[in-house]
């Protein structure tokens, strides 16, 4: 898993980590595009350590969890067809860290674990993609009543093809892309 696990950080557009012993570690490993973000940061002196905040939505596709099993597959799989895109946070993130990637975010990649048959969607990252007008892309998951309920505010894709579609798709089409991402804002306020 190491290997692939190096090939996932090497390809990453930047990686924020809160442990300088972690970046020694990734620079002796030969991966450069990492900084160190101290914890209970605000926005603010963010910028102290050149993470940019200028652009409302300079990040295209933002994927947050833990990486492992079938998540390394669709990762690697969406960084050969469309490189450069995603920005994968893998460490814990903090609530309004959280809330502060998603808002430079166009799209949040919601990636199930291991078995998205039996996996519900994750309500809180979902709410707060919500919050701040991201759109969701979404594995399809186990549960009849979340699709039909979040089916005109959630893009569900069937499969990694479908998945690098939708992507690319609503990356180029802003308008539909803001339709659905104020139908989501809206709905928001219901849950």
């Amino acid at each position: 898993a190491l290997p692939i696990l190096l090939q996932i950080y090497r390809g990453a557009i930047a990686i924020w980590d809160y442990s300088l012993s972690n970046i020694q570690l990734f620079k002796s490993l030969e991966i450069h595009n990492c900084k160190y973000v101290p914890f209970y940061e605000s926005k603010e002196n963010l910028k102290r350590y050149n993470i940019s905040f200028n652009l409302k939505r300079n990040i295209k596709v933002l994927w947050l969890g833990n990486i492992y099993g079938r998540r390394i597959d669709i990762l690697n799989t969406i960084d050969k067809e469309i490189p450069r895109t995603i920005l994968k946070i893998t460490n814990s993130v903090f609530y309004k860290k959280k809330r502060d990637l998603l808002e430079m975010s166009k799209i949040y990649l919601n990636i199930c674990g291991d078995s998205p048959s039996k996996s519900p969607l994750n309500l809180f990252k979902i709410k707060y993609a919500f919050l701040t007008k991201s759109l969701v892309i979404s594995e399809m998951t186990c549960e009849s009543s979340e699709y039909d309920f979040f089916k005109d505010c959630i893009v569900f894709v069937k499969n990694t093809t479908d998945m690098i579609e939708k992507i690319q798709y609503y990356l180029n089409h802003e308008d539909e892309r803001n339709l659905i991402v104020e139908i989501a804002y809206n709905k928001y306020k219901l849950l």
